[in-house]
């Protein structure tokens, strides 16, 4: 099965291919940082600035144990692909690092998934 997962940004709008869509505008925004502001999700400051959020961790938890709940589900009706889109507000920041952590735990999944990432508002 292919899980694919998509970090966008509201302000261009939604995800309509999605089959799940999660937003984490909650999540402190390292966009308010000036030094963090031309950074990315994919950066390390960034990344662990949204990472000490209080709320990240449970998040987190919660997120993966949804997708372990819907990801053999999908399998059992032969689905090929669950496409996942995680949205904040411009779609550089929050999603982009929800996305790679979530990607990072979904290639470690038994049984094995094929990962697709993209992240719209970069590329």
């Amino acid at each position: 099965m292919k899980l694919t997962l998509l970090s966008f940004g509201y302000k261009n709008g939604p995800a309509p291919e999605a089959n799940i869509l999660m937003d984490v505008r909650f999540l402190q925004n390292p966009y308010w940082v000036e030094k963090l502001r031309p950074l990315t999700g994919k950066d390390k400051a960034a990344g662990a600035y949204i990472a000490a959020d209080p709320a990240f961790a449970d998040f987190m938890r919660d997120f993966k144990t949804l997708l372990e709940t819907v990801i053999p589900r999908y399998q059992e009706d032969g689905k090929e692909e669950l496409v996942t889109a995680v949205g904040c507000t411009g779609g550089r920041h929050r999603s982009v690092y929800v996305v790679e952590q979530i990607a990072a735990w979904a290639r470690t999944h038994t049984p094995p998934l094929t990962v697709h990432v993209k992240h719209r508002e970069l590329d």
